[in-house]
Formats: structure tokens, sequence, C-alpha cells
């Protein structure tokens, strides 16, 4: 018998988000056969991995956001 991995996880990261953002991430996580939060943690580890050190790209996104 074929015991799935068991990840644990310290802590639950939640957030409100629009229908259309849902929408479009159930239907991506859909397409990639995986739940939402796997596709959600892989794209954030992703985006910190690219930007977290980058003070250009910080300042970028500091002024998109507000």
């Amino acid at each position: 018998m074929n015991n799935p991995t068991l990840h644990v996880y310290s802590r639950f990261i939640g957030f409100r988000a629009q229908d259309e953002l849902h929408t479009r991430l159930q239907r991506f996580s859909g397409l990639l056969g995986r739940h939402k939060s796997d596709v959600i943690r892989y794209m954030l580890l992703n985006c910190l991995n690219a930007y977290e050190a980058d003070k250009d790209a910080i300042a970028k996104i500091r002024q998109e956001l507000y």
C-alpha cells in the first residue's frame, strides 16, 4: 500500500480574494492537477525567491500595491 507523503506545516495563511481570482486559481489548479494551497505556496515561494533581494523590484511592487 502506498502512503502519500504527509507534509506538516506550522502556520496557516489566509486572505480575502475577489471571485475572479478564486475562479482563475481554481481553474489553474485543476489544469495542474494540484490543490489550490499547493499552487499558491509554489507561486508565493517563487515570487519571494525572485524578488526578495531585488531593491528595484521591491520599490516597483510597493508602488503598484499602493
